[in-house]
């Protein structure tokens, strides 16, 4: 979906929605944004969840309000600390990993 996203881009698309149920649609586009960005698109919204607990995600207020080095390494933390096809570290989950991110 992202090479679509990246090709409407370039065909002058400025604003992308994209409908996902799933966390790891949620990481990949935070950590696609910078590149979309630089060509030109400005703003990306994540369609997610179905029904009541349905909402709207602005990945682009997302991405700029965490740091660029962490933006591009988002994808691979999110894999590291568990994901859909990866165990986790046992007794450690995201938050106590993102805590020590933080220091880092």
């Amino acid at each position: 979906m992202f090479v679509h996203a990246r090709d409407a881009t370039s065909q002058s698309s400025k604003s992308i929605t994209i409908k996902a149920n799933d966390t790891d649609v949620v990481v990949i586009a935070v950590s696609t944004m910078p590149s979309l960005q630089e060509l030109g698109l400005e703003k990306l919204w994540i369609a997610f969840g179905q029904g009541a607990s349905a909402q709207w995600i602005p990945v682009h207020e997302m991405v700029s309000s965490i740091k660029p080095e962490k933006v591009g390494g988002i994808h691979f933390f999110h894999a590291f600390t568990g994901c859909d096809v990866v165990s986790g570290f046992r007794g450690k989950g995201k938050k106590i990993c993102m805590a020590d991110m933080e220091c880092m």
